[in-house]
């Protein structure tokens, strides 16, 4: 994949236009601000490297695009986001399944609290972590999983992703090198996750007794195996599916938020 001048300078813009502690901008009045820009913004869209939000009518950069992106915004970002990343990890090895507030991530990583949820969000993008909906609420918290374990490292972590969301793009780790065009899109990769809870939900109000435990409790695993008994609703290839503990590691994080 190859980024032009303009795509980067593009990008930068957006980012510098994006309020402290937010990391998104308005979509409609950026493009009012930009006529000259309207083919450029649409590009970027089509290849993944903007995501709009039409029900919010927002403009984000995808995580998996920053590396491509550069830059001193950019570099703060992957700063922050690292420490939050580490802490993260750090909780989830003391104690698997931990909850941590924002506030107290904040504290940990010597961020202010808006800036501590935008890292949050950011990575929640890229790695499987149970989180309140809006961060920027004062009881905002967040649910470690294996998943702060599965790579060796932050960088690592952010190769792995950005394979994930651009296939043809095999970055090393702190060295993002581009090759080959974009296939497929944002909502397949960045999506799946929710695929996944949309299918629990609906799987859960159908055959609510074939998803509890023998305790009576909802249960990932047992939703994970009603996902996987009824998997053609969802996917046609089911080799496109998450694995069995990743669908069950992110429920069982979601389900997390409400003990």
């Amino acid at each position: 994949m190859n980024l032009s001048t303009d795509d980067i300078s593009l990008l930068r813009d957006l980012l510098e236009e994006m309020p402290p502690g937010r990391r998104t901008v308005g979509a409609r009045r950026y493009r009012a601000n930009q006529p000259d820009k309207l083919a450029l913004l649409n590009s970027l869209e089509d290849r993944d490297l903007l995501i709009r939000d039409h029900v919010h009518d927002v403009y984000k950069v995808p995580t998996a695009a920053l590396r491509l992106v550069g830059g001193d915004i950019v570099a703060k970002l992957l700063e922050g986001m690292q420490r939050v990343y580490v802490a993260l990890r750090d909780e989830y090895i003391a104690e698997p399944g931990q909850t941590i507030t924002i506030d107290t991530l904040a504290k940990r990583t010597k961020a202010s609290r808006d800036q501590a949820a935008v890292y949050v969000d950011y990575l929640a993008e890229a790695i499987a972590l149970g989180r309140t909906a809006d961060l920027l609420s004062p009881d905002a918290t967040v649910i470690t999983s294996e998943s702060l374990i599965e790579q060796p490292d932050f960088q690592s972590a952010m190769s792995r992703w950005e394979g994930v969301f651009f296939p043809s793009l095999r970055a090393k780790a702190g060295q993002p090198k581009s090759a080959g065009a974009v296939h497929g899109n944002a909502e397949r990769f960045a999506s799946e996750r929710e695929k996944v809870l949309k299918a629990a939900l609906a799987l859960v109000a159908r055959f609510p007794e074939e998803c509890r435990d023998k305790h009576g409790r909802l249960s990932g695993a047992g939703i994970v195996r009603m996902i996987e008994q009824k998997s053609t609703l969802w996917w046609e290839d089911e080799n496109e599916m998450l694995s069995h503990r990743k669908m069950a590691e992110i429920i069982n994080d979601s389900l997390r938020v409400l003990e």
